[in-house]
């Protein structure tokens, strides 16, 4: 993708959001999910560069909610 007005687009996953919203633990996330603790752990405590289809299914499916909610597609600066 090309830069928008000297910016570039960036894929911004909003799990941690919800789940603070929710009440949300990362044991009871993994629970509704099937996926492993650690795993959500690595996706919240880092800015993850790749996460599979499957994955964000299972969590929008465990969460019941839609990839539109999940991820945010921002534009930032991008310093030369």
């Amino acid at each position: 993708m090309k830069p928008k007005n000297g910016k570039t687009p960036v894929m911004q996953l909003k799990l941690y959001d919800i789940m603070v919203g929710r009440n949300m633990t990362v044991a009871q996330l993994a629970k509704a999910t099937g996926l492993t603790e650690a795993g959500l752990y690595m996706m919240l405590n880092r800015n993850p560069r790749a996460i599979r289809l499957d994955t964000l299914g299972k969590i929008c499916s465990g969460l019941d909610i839609d990839p539109n909610t999940l991820l945010e597609l921002r534009h930032v600066e991008v310093s030369k």
